[in-house]
């Protein structure tokens, strides 16, 4: 076997070098395919990401064309109804409008007032016949319910009775002589009712007791 020949030493040192520099290139060609495989990476996530937001983009314009769609047939529903109630409102109008004059509302309540006014009138009167009786039965003198608690006087047109805040009934005379400081204090429960001297007889007035006393 021939001995191998030992290459100079200079040469040696140059194919070193251009082994370092193969390695050098070789690493960068990895990195860089490294690069790109991570770039296509992202590349596809990135269009993923768009096919997403694309989809996403879709479904949310469907829906806004269901709920515009959906209101569309809301508001024409609304309108449908609202011609069709109009169209009763006028077709009762006229049937009100071209009734007699005794189907009137208007008339139909004045005669019931009317007729609850007589009504009142007669059990007024009733009430009086036999609150004479009771007072003819009494020698003449008012009865104590028809008298002011405090001054003892029958209620009259000069003495009305007035009602104060806590419910008590006097004459008007016994409110004006308890009144103080813009205030009426009732003398049974001591409650205060306010109140200006000149108009107490705006206080609101017993009516049960006008009605069967004056």
């Amino acid at each position: 076997m021939a001995p191998s020949k030992k290459m100079p030493a200079k040469q040696t040192k140059k194919q070193d070098a251009l082994n370092k520099e193969a390695f050098k290139l070789i690493a960068k060609l990895e990195k860089a395919k490294a690069e790109i495989a991570r770039g296509k990476a992202e590349e596809a996530m990135l269009v993923g990401e768009h096919e997403s937001k694309k989809a996403a983009y879709a479904r949310e314009a469907e829906r806004m064309d269901k709920q515009k769609e959906a209101h569309r047939e809301e508001h024409k529903n609304k309108m449908k109804k609202l011609r069709e109630e109009t169209a009763k409102a006028k077709k009762k109008l006229d049937h009100v409008r071209f009734q007699p004059v005794e189907d009137n509302v208007e008339l139909k309540l004045e005669k019931e007032k009317t007729n609850m006014s007589q009504q009142k009138g007669r059990m007024i009167a009733a009430e009086r016949k036999l609150i004479e009786e009771d007072v003819r039965k009494n020698g003449g003198e008012p009865l104590d319910w028809q008298r002011c608690q405090i001054c003892t006087e029958p209620f009259d047109q000069d003495r009305k009775p007035k009602v104060l805040k806590c419910s008590h009934t006097f004459c008007s005379h016994c409110c004006k002589r308890f009144h103080k400081n813009v205030a009426i204090s009732c003398p049974i429960d001591r409650i205060t009712t306010t109140v200006r001297l000149r108009a107490i007889d705006s206080l609101p007035e017993n009516l049960a007791l006008s009605d069967l006393c004056l």
